[in-house]
């Protein structure tokens, strides 16, 4: 109960049912499902229930359940409103707002700096920039749809997939692959084996480098003043170079672009 509150189960649905046909009380089916009676009296109202009848046939309860409440249809109810948002998006096709927007994508204008434009003008027609990627990227495929997607400036990779299977970082020289490494390492028996790490801030504005032994979990921050792979292996270096030697016997990290120096690191 309370802020950690949850949807009504089709089991509990079920239940709710079955403690109806039994003549149960609301507060006690309330009791037996550990919620709150109001939980139940919502739940009943809103899928139709009349209140307890004096005779009900058999042929009804197991057609339409009792006093109107069936657990099915309750159940298809909540899946069907739990897909529908419970506010209309703002940005529709055709509107005012929509049009600006379409405009702003015209002129080079990132989604952020067209919701800063209409912020800083005081129009009513406010929208954040995460409304327009979603919107954008929530149209149903078609001409319109790849004509606005034209329009932004770069891709969104949290919901637009590159085009093409390759990566377009390239492959760093000279990588080893993780499936040469030591089975020893993998069940981290011995300490000494190391996995590295990025953090990069809001808007790339900040970069933390991280260590992580793996046996022991002892962790180690590098502060990085760039996330360029000369700046990254140098912080890793000056970092490293204060552990023994026997505690230094490899490094595990992802194929990034601040590890394309990783020969220089592994030599110092």
């Amino acid at each position: 109960m309370g802020k950690n509150y949850e949807h009504l189960s089709v089991e509990e649905r079920a239940l709710i049912q079955c403690k109806l046909e039994l003549g149960c009380k609301l507060r006690a089916i309330a009791r037996s499902l550990q919620r709150a009676p109001s939980t139940i009296s919502r739940e009943l109202k809103r899928c139709g229930w009349r209140g307890a009848s004096c005779e009900v046939p058999a042929v009804r309860l197991r057609t339409r359940g009792i006093d109107g409440y069936w657990c099915q249809t309750a159940q298809r109810r909540a899946n069907l409103l739990a897909c529908k948002p419970r506010k209309e998006r703002r940005l529709v096709v055709g509107t005012t707002l929509w049009q600006q927007v379409c405009a702003g994508l015209a002129q080079d204008l990132s989604p952020e700096q067209i919701s800063s434009t209409l912020t800083r003008m005081d129009s009513p027609q406010r929208i954040s920039h995460e409304s327009i990627y979603t919107t954008l990227y929530a149209m149903p495929k078609g001409e319109l749809r790849t004509e606005v997607l034209a329009l932004l400036r770069q891709k969104h990779k949290g919901r637009r997939p590159r085009t093409t299977g390759k990566d377009r970082r390239g492959l760093l020289v000279g990588m080893a692959s993780i499936e040469e490494r030591p089975l020893s390492v993998e069940d981290r028996l011995i300490p000494g084996h190391w996995e590295g790490d990025l953090i990069k801030g809001a808007k790339n504005g900040s970069q933390v480098g991280t260590l992580v032994e793996r046996k022991t979990l002892f962790a180690l921050l590098v502060k990085l003043d760039r996330a360029t792979a000369e700046c990254t292996a140098n912080g890793f270096i000056g970092v490293l170079k204060r552990v023994d030697a026997q505690m230094r016997l490899s490094l595990t990290y992802d194929q990034g672009r601040e590890m394309a120096d990783h020969a220089h690191l592994a030599r110092q």
